[in-house]
């Protein structure tokens, strides 16, 4: 899932790298009609989700948070679907709103846990007109397989009925379509991926 090696502080944001202890605003208070507002801050961990023509062209980048679950406190068919990679066999349901990150020497992750995106906390930050700050907390970057897979969840994510949708959905007798697995082929996973390598994503 990760490269072998760290990327360079000067080479762009790409869909799946890792950031470390990143300051994000923890909550606002004071009126907002004040001329000063007070931010407390917190340091998170984040995968970068948006795509790196978006950091470019908008300054500003999509992240979302990384969470520990309990191995075994977590429900049977959850875990399975975290560990399913595409391509998926017919029927099997993947859970869409997280997704499974293989170890990496700068992740601590505690015994009897796994380490997970959460895409229901993700949120946009100001990359600003030098987005190196970000880029300096980057330890990782994800293989072109990586990104694949990390996109295949985003897909589901993004293009499914939220919760209140489907239970609206449900209850006027609409149907509901969920795909039965992510809709991206695969197909060409066998090409030489390390030609891929430095192609944006």
């Amino acid at each position: 899932m990760w490269e072998a090696d760290p990327p360079e502080v000067a080479s762009g944001l790409r869909q799946g790298d890792l950031l470390l202890q990143l300051p994000v605003a923890k909550q606002q208070t004071g009126e907002a009609l004040e001329a000063t507002i007070t931010l407390d801050v917190e340091t998170k961990d984040f995968v970068v989700v948006g795509q790196c023509c978006t950091v470019q062209n908008n300054k500003v980048v999509a992240l979302a948070p990384l969470q520990t679950m309990r191995e075994d406190k977590q429900g049977a068919e959850l875990l399975a679907g975290l560990r399913l990679r595409p391509p998926v066999p017919r029927g099997v349901t993947l859970p869409v709103n997280y997704f499974l990150l293989e170890n990496h020497s700068s992740l601590a992750v505690p015994d009897g846990r796994l380490k997970v995106v959460s895409l229901l906390g993700a949120r946009i930050v100001h990359a600003g007109p030098d987005p190196m700050w970000l880029q300096r907390r980057r330890v990782a970057r994800m293989t072109v397989r990586g990104r694949r897979d990390l996109r295949s969840r985003l897909l589901l994510h993004w293009a499914r009925p939220t919760d209140d949708d489907e239970a609206y959905l449900a209850l006027v007798d609409e149907p509901v379509f969920l795909p039965a697995h992510p809709p991206v082929s695969y197909a060409d996973d066998l090409r030489d991926e390390t030609a891929e390598a430095d192609e944006p994503i």
